[in-house]
């Protein structure tokens, strides 16, 4: 296991690398005097994801849902296209037909892997944010990353 240390916005994300593929990420509000001088493989295709919205394959991450219905919400979310949001209760129908939009947040809260499974994607249903892990503010920023427009 290894770590990875990518600045953005006002701190930076501390990626954990295991197996060789993408098992956490953890987004850190303060800047680290310490960011990887190495640009290995990993750096590299993370820096794709944030500069230029190339999505990481699945091979090299690790989807962290741990049932079904959490992995296929993921996946789901996964395939949502760059420059888009999706709603709580829009994501909750593609997976499945009941309300589940609860549990779909709580996933949400759980990602262990934003941005590669772009949680900050999901918004509320009236165009608002909706809340965010480490802040609205970090959530807005990840999306203004992406130039997508945002209703309120």
């Amino acid at each position: 296991m290894r770590k990875i240390k990518y600045p953005f916005y006002k701190g930076h994300f501390d990626i954990t690398i295991k197996d060789n593929k993408f098992y956490k990420i953890e987004i850190k509000n303060e800047k680290t005097g310490k960011i990887n001088e190495e640009k290995d493989f990993f750096y590299t295709l993370f820096d794709e994801l944030i500069k230029y919205n190339k999505k990481i394959p699945l091979k090299y991450f690790v989807n962290p849902g741990k049932t079904e219905f959490a992995k296929k919400v993921y996946l789901e979310l996964y395939n949502t296209n760059f420059g888009e949001t999706i709603s709580y209760k829009q994501l909750t129908n593609r997976v499945t037909n009941k309300k589940a939009y609860r549990a779909v947040g709580t996933l949400m809260k759980n990602n262990t892997l934003p941005v590669i499974i772009p949680c900050h994607r999901v918004i509320k249903s009236d165009g608002t944010l909706g809340n965010f892990g480490n802040g609205p503010e970090w959530k807005k920023a990840l999306i203004e990353n992406e130039k997508i427009e945002v209703i309120r």
